[in-house]
């Protein structure tokens, strides 16, 4: 009975006006953190104050993948408009 009423929500990540479709966390902070969306839009996160450092419309339609370079200092987007695009932190 102590599982089914543990409390495992530990908070959210208000912002997005649809649903994230993905999302990836840099490989040299812990707090950097990007996820996309149904409806294009990405946005670049600080975990430890949940708060949105920028927000862009990168596609038209959805974000079908993101990913940090090694460096942490860019990250790439895919969307279904068949385009990559990459943006500077």
């Amino acid at each position: 009975m102590d599982k089914i009423f543990a409390k495992p929500f530990i908070g959210n990540l208000s912002g997005h006006t649809d649903g994230i479709s993905c999302m990836s966390k840099s490989p040299i902070s812990l707090t950097n953190y990007i996820s996309g969306s149904f409806d294009g839009e990405v946005r670049f996160w600080d975990l430890s104050t949940r708060k949105t450092i920028f927000a862009v419309d990168a596609h038209p339609k959805v974000v079908k993948g993101l990913v940090f370079s090694n460096d942490g200092h860019y990250f790439l987007s895919c969307g279904m408009d068949n385009k990559v695009k990459m943006f500077s932190v």
